[in-house]
C-alpha cells in the first residue's frame, strides 16, 4: 500500500483559513462556518469550496448564499520621489508630513522600504503585502542604489574599507558596490542589498565622514530620474511584472 506524502504545506502568513476569516467577520463560530462551507453555501471567487481552504482576503471574493462578504481590494503601486523633510510612514504621532500626504485620495497604502526624513528619492507605495515582503526582506537582497554627497573627500583607503564591510552595532554592513562619482571625491554611489535603519549614514560615520545629502536613485528596477521631488506616478503593468519576476528569481537562488 502506497503511503500518502506527509509533507507539510507552508501557509503564507498574509493568508488565513476561510473559517477563521468568516468568524472574524462575525458570521458564526469557526465550527458553524465549516458546516456552512460543507453545505456548499460559501463560494470563493464564484466557486464552491471545501472546509480547510486558505484564502487571501485582499484578493479573493467571498460570498454566502450569494451575498458578498468581501471583495478583493484593488492593488495599487505608486512610485514616489520622496522629498526631504517628509517621513516615510503612514502616519506620524508628532504631526509631521508623511509620504501618504503626498498621494491624497489613493486609499490605504504603506511605504515599502526605508528612507529617513532627511533623505530623498525612490519610494514605492502599495497595498500589496506579498510584493512588499519580497522587496524588503534581507534574504532576497533586492538592490537599492544611492547617490551620497559627503561632508569631506573620501580617501581611497576608506572606499576600500566600506567595500570590505563596515562593522555597525547591528552587524556587518557590506555594500554590493561603491564607486566615487566626482574628482573632488565628495560624491559616491553606493549599492546595498538590504535596508537597515540609517544604514548609509552610519556606514560613512564609521569611517569618519558624514552625509551631506542622500538620494536613492533606484529601488529594484524603479528609477526616479523623470520625477521631481514630491511627484509620483502609477507603475505600469510591465513594471509590476518585472518586480514580481525579480523577487521570484531571488527566491530561486
Amino acid at each position: 500500500m502506497t503511503r500518502k506524502s506527509s509533507r507539510k504545506v507552508r501557509v503564507n502568513p498574509m493568508k488565513k483559513r476561510l473559517n477563521k476569516f468568516l468568524a472574524e467577520r462575525g458570521i458564526a463560530s469557526r465550527r458553524k462556518c465549516d458546516e456552512m462551507i460543507q453545505a456548499g453555501k460559501v463560494t470563493v471567487n464564484n466557486k464552491i469550496v471545501v472546509p480547510g481552504i486558505v484564502i487571501d482576503d485582499e484578493k479573493d471574493e467571498v460570498r454566502i448564499d450569494g451575498k458578498l462578504i468581501a471583495s478583493p481590494q484593488r492593488k495599487k503601486y505608486i512610485l514616489l520621489h520622496k522629498p526631504r523633510g517628509v517621513v516615510s510612514t503612514a502616519s506620524d504621532e508628532r504631526g509631521r508630513k508623511t509620504v501618504l500626504d503626498l498621494v491624497p485620495g489613493e486609499g490605504r497604502l504603506f511605504p515599502v522600504g526605508r528612507l529617513d526624513r532627511d533623505s530623498s528619492g525612490a519610494l514605492l507605495l502599495t497595498n500589496d503585502g506579498d510584493l512588499a515582503y519580497g522587496l524588503t526582506h534581507p534574504k532576497f537582497g533586492i538592490e537599492k542604489i544611492y547617490h551620497v554627497s559627503l561632508m569631506k573627500p573620501i580617501p581611497a583607503r576608506d572606499v576600500k574599507r566600506v567595500a570590505a564591510g563596515i562593522k555597525l552595532e547591528d552587524g556587518i554592513a557590506t555594500p554590493l558596490a561603491i564607486r566615487v562619482l566626482n574628482q573632488e571625491r565628495t560624491k559616491v554611489e553606493l549599492i546595498l542589498g538590504e535596508g537597515r535603519n540609517r544604514e548609509v549614514r552610519r556606514i560613512f560615520e564609521a569611517v569618519g565622514n558624514r552625509v551631506r545629502r542622500l538620494k536613492r536613485v533606484q529601488f529594484a528596477s524603479l528609477k526616479v530620474n523623470k520625477l521631481r521631488p514630491g511627484e509620483y506616478r502609477f507603475l505600469t503593468k510591465n513594471e509590476i511584472a518585472e518586480l514580481k519576476k525579480l523577487i521570484n528569481e531571488q527566491k530561486q537562488q
